[in-house]
Formats: C-alpha cells, sequence, structure tokens
C-alpha cells in the first residue's frame, strides 16, 4: 500500500472533507516535476488548482487553502483577479500562521518579479513580509535570504510596514 490509497480511501469515506482535498492537492504536487514535458502538466496542474478551490469553498476563511491557489497561479503565469484575491485572503485569514505567509509570500514575489501585482495584493503582500518578521526568527532569516537571493531587499524593504524595529532587523538586516 501507498500513500495515495490512504488519500483516495480518505476522500472516499469523506469526499466533502477540505483537509483531504488539500492532502491530495499537496500530495499531487510533489508528483507534478515528474510530468515536466508532457501533455498531462498543464492538466494535471489544474486539476490541483480545481483541489484547492474546492477546498476554499468548503473552508472559506481557511488561509491555507488561499495560499496554495496563489501558489498554483503563480505556476501557471495566471495573475488574474483570482490570484488577487488568493493572496489577499492567505494574508488576511491567516496573518500569522507561518505555511500560509511562506506560501502567500512566495507567490508575492513571483508576481513582484514580473509587475503582477495589484495594489491591494501588492498591500497583502508587504503585510505578509510585515508579518513574517513578528515569527519565529528562522523564518524571519528565511524570508530574508529568499529576498536577498532575487535582489529585492532593499527595494522591499523600503516599502514594508514593520510593527517593530526588531521585525524590520530580521527582515531588512
Amino acid at each position: 500500500m501507498n500513500i495515495w490509497f490512504f488519500i483516495e480511501q480518505a476522500r472516499r469515506w469523506s469526499p466533502e472533507n477540505a483537509r483531504y482535498m488539500e492532502l491530495e492537492a499537496r500530495l499531487r504536487l510533489l508528483r507534478l516535476p515528474q510530468m515536466l514535458g508532457s501533455g498531462n502538466f498543464s492538466i494535471e496542474l489544474d486539476s490541483i488548482l480545481d483541489l484547492h478551490r474546492q477546498a476554499a469553498e468548503k473552508r472559506p476563511h481557511w488561509p491555507f487553502s488561499w495560499a496554495n491557489i496563489s501558489n498554483i497561479k503563480t505556476l501557471q503565469g495566471d495573475f488574474d483577479e483570482e490570484f488577487d484575491q488568493a493572496l489577499i485572503n492567505a494574508v488576511t485569514y491567516g496573518p500569522f500562521e507561518q505555511t500560509a505567509l511562506d506560501r502567500a509570500i512566495y507567490a508575492g514575489i513571483r508576481a513582484w518579479q514580473r509587475d503582477q501585482l495589484s495594489l491591494d495584493s501588492n498591500r497583502a503582500f508587504l503585510v505578509a513580509l510585515a508579518n513574517s518578521a513578528e515569527l519565529q526568527r528562522g523564518f524571519a532569516r528565511s524570508i530574508r535570504n529568499r529576498l536577498q537571493d532575487r535582489g529585492l531587499q532593499d527595494e522591499l524593504c523600503e516599502q514594508i510596514p514593520f510593527r517593530s524595529d526588531s521585525g524590520q532587523q530580521r527582515i531588512c538586516g
């Protein structure tokens, strides 16, 4: 037996369970690199996005589904209204949820680099960065490293609405 057996069983027993939808979507996302170059890649990505959408519909205030939707949309290069709303919802409903913030920040960085953030999603992205600075030092350090690696630290640090000097120090050095 493998993990897929257990996911299929769980989905059969409780097909409306948003957590199981999310779990299946995340596992399918892990399998996705094996499909690169095949015609099934974009079909599978759409299917993963649909699972996250269904989970968000079942739990509209669950930040993880929204953060996952924003990430899948960036993988598709689709920076539309759904992307904006997903990023905003991830930060709004999970302002200090480290996993949700991490995914929202990752999506935000990719959108920022392509100049694809709307005014509202830009604001949410900057708030996510500020909130991340208030969490564990290791998490803030990983965000700082991510910004440095992409050459975005100076540009973004001027705009982030930090809550404290220590938060600013953790992200901006």
